[in-house]
């Protein structure tokens, strides 16, 4: 939004420029035509592709080409009312398309961000394809108290009016003083400009790419490096995506929710039983009582510090959706569902299509009904530490290869499930977890289990 809104006024300013220097025209006139004819199109674009979209009566397969052409047609249609209307236009097609209620938004969401990604990396390309060295020094002196005012004046102080009767901390204000807004889309529209103003023969219009893109460099990459450590000092950085949320709430998921705690790993319980939510509270695990793929938990779920699903349910259904869920949110390399004996499960109308499914867990043999059983009856989840003295090898002797293992934890604390595709390498400093015997524990993974408890 905020974007949208610099791009805006970048073109506000560049018509006022363009109507009082080379027109001669009254700029209250062609801001109005931008503004209301514009405004008016794209609203009356907007609340009629997105009624035809909520009536389905466009096919799913042409949703994204359909609205993509709408917004073109939209954009060329306001350029003829008055030049840069477009860009008004398409950003209040938006607004009124986006506060439609009922309307299918997700996959244009997606498309539209696969667009993004290419447009906005084809315009930095072509930005920095037009800038010579001789442009840049052109600039001279000025460029560094433009960048200053831009870092240390322009932006505290739009953070500090913006927030001006707010109870937002002082903390939270100084890192949006330093960080926000960026305003990278205005500048690239406003680079676009340089091309007009050149044409027209303004002086110094020349001069507007190489600040544009000086700008963008310097802020982004001065930022991108400033960021967290402040916000680390400021104390109001989020804590690192590496917890794990579990759906379900069966013994399997209680052992291994307990082992992830003691290891540091941040971990959220979703279920919709009262006794299982219940059990796994008084075991000391966050939970969330509730259906994790709800509109509750829409609204209510803290995804804060998760990086991960772990889908340990009785219900495939459950599981898969919410491996579909979630995987927006974490993608899909971190969502895993468990396993589940075909003898349990009716194998044509229970077992899910491996498109809905995330990634499977364990090895083969390792089902969650196996699990269940093995645990009550007396085996234990074993977490060895990897060494110098006791390397991967060893325990993969031990236990005779990798279908025992269940999890493995690298130094940062970052939790890695043994699954078909596991890619990640073991060594020393990691910790393995795999179903054992207590008879078979070895010496030195007993001497590291005292070690760990001391």
């Amino acid at each position: 939004m905020i974007d949208a809104i610099g791009a805006v006024l970048a073109v506000v300013v560049f018509e006022v420029v363009l109507a009082g220097s080379i027109e001669q025209s009254s700029p209250f006139m062609e801001l109005s035509k931008l503004f209301l004819l514009g405004g008016a199109l794209g609203g009356a674009a907007g609340a009629l592709l997105g009624l035809v979209l909520k009536k389905h009566l466009i096919p799913d397969f042409l949703r994204n080409v359909a609205t993509l052409s709408a917004v073109l047609l939209t954009f060329v249609c306001a350029n003829m009312i008055g030049h840069e209307g477009g860009l008004v236009a398409v950003t209040v097609m938006g607004l009124v398309m986006a506060n439609i209620p009922g309307m299918p938004k997700d996959g244009i969401l997606d498309f539209k961000e696969s667009l993004s990604v290419l447009l906005i990396s084809a315009l930095f390309i072509v930005l920095a394809a037009r800038i010579d060295l001789e442009s840049l020094a052109l600039l001279g002196p000025g460029l560094v108290v433009v960048l200053l005012a831009i870092l240390f004046v322009a932006r505290p102080l739009t953070a500090l009016v913006s927030t001006l009767g707010s109870d937002m901390p002082w903390s939270e204000r100084t890192l949006l003083g330093w960080m926000a807004p960026r305003g990278i889309v205005a500048a690239a529209v406003s680079a676009l400009f340089g091309l007009r103003l050149e044409a027209a023969g303004i002086e110094a219009g020349n001069l507007l790419v190489p600040l544009t893109f000086s700008v963008i460099v310097v802020t982004v990459v001065v930022h991108s490096l400033t960021s967290r450590p402040l916000a680390k000092l400021l104390k109001v950085a989020e804590p690192e995506a590496s917890g794990v949320l579990i759906v379900g709430g069966n013994p399997v998921a209680l052992k291994l929710a307990s082992i992830f705690q003691e290891n540091g790993i941040r971990v959220l319980l979703a279920d919709a039983s009262w006794s299982q939510a219940s059990r796994a509270r008084m075991l000391g695990i966050p939970t969330f009582f509730g259906n994790a793929v709800s509109e509750l938990a829409d609204r209510k779920l803290d995804l804060v510090g998760l990086g991960m699903l772990l889908a340990l349910s009785h219900r495939p259904s459950l599981n898969a959706l919410a491996c579909l869920r979630y995987r927006q949110e974490f993608g899909t390399a971190n969502v895993f569902t468990v396993r589940r004996d075909q003898q349990s499960l009716d194998k044509e109308s229970e077992t899910v299509a491996f498109n809905f499914r995330g990634r499977l867990l364990f090895k083969e043999k390792i089902t969650l009904d196996f699990l269940e059983q093995e645990l009550a009856a007396g085996r234990k989840i074993h977490l060895t530490r990897i060494s110098e003295d006791f390397p991967f090898t060893n325990l993969l002797e031990k236990t005779g290869g990798t279908e025992p293992m269940l999890f493995a934890i690298s130094p940062q604390g970052k939790l890695h499930p043994f699954s078909e595709e596991a890619t990640f390498h073991v060594s020393a400093g990691w910790k393995v977890a795999y179903l054992a015997v207590q008879a078979d524990m070895a010496p030195a993974d007993e001497a590291e289990s005292k070690a760990k408890a001391d």
